[in-house]
């Protein structure tokens, strides 16, 4: 029992030491991955139902279907980051009386110098918001979209919606 306790601890701390530049200030901060489509590698033994049924990572938006005009509430806003020595840094909004645009943003301070664990991570932020007007908002959250192993391989945009009653 102590040894898997102390193995586990261990391993905590030699992944939190290759992600120390992850928490100092700097870094790179990028729009956040919303969905990632991952593309086995030819030498991949992929089985064949994994193949059909597609193997994209989907980040999320939650947020109340109701909302009162004029209160503050809050939405959770995940977006997906490739290695553990990313960080949800925030995010930006645009409110208009009928629309409110969030996009996430990341950051990494990964460089050629820096040791990262190579597994996908969820980054998740709280973003507030306000609608003053009574009736039908749209929330829109845009994000990057990236197909295959790398960051650089086809990235496009990608926008999930939400229809929020405003009472």
């Amino acid at each position: 029992m102590y040894f898997k306790t102390g193995f586990a601890v261990v391993c905590a701390v030699l992944l939190a030491g290759a992600c120390d530049s992850a928490l100092a200030p700097g870094g790179r901060r990028i729009p956040g991955i919303l969905e990632w489509e991952v593309l086995p590698a030819v030498t991949d033994v992929v089985p064949l139902r994994a193949l059909a049924s597609g193997s994209a990572l989907r980040a999320g938006v939650v947020a109340p279907d109701t909302v009162q005009a004029g209160v503050v509430f809050a939405i959770r806003v995940t977006t997906i980051g490739p290695t553990l020595c990313w960080e949800a840094a925030g995010a930006v909004v645009e409110l208009e009386p009928d629309l409110a645009t969030v996009t996430p943003y990341d950051r990494t301070h990964e460089d050629e110098d820096t040791g990262c664990a190579d597994a996908r991570a969820e980054l998740s932020r709280r973003v507030e918001l306000r609608f003053t007007r009574k009736g039908e908002t749209l929330l829109r959250v845009r994000g990057r979209r990236v197909v295959g192993r790398g960051l650089q391989e086809a990235e496009g945009m990608v926008v999930l919606e939400k229809r929020i009653q405003v009472r």
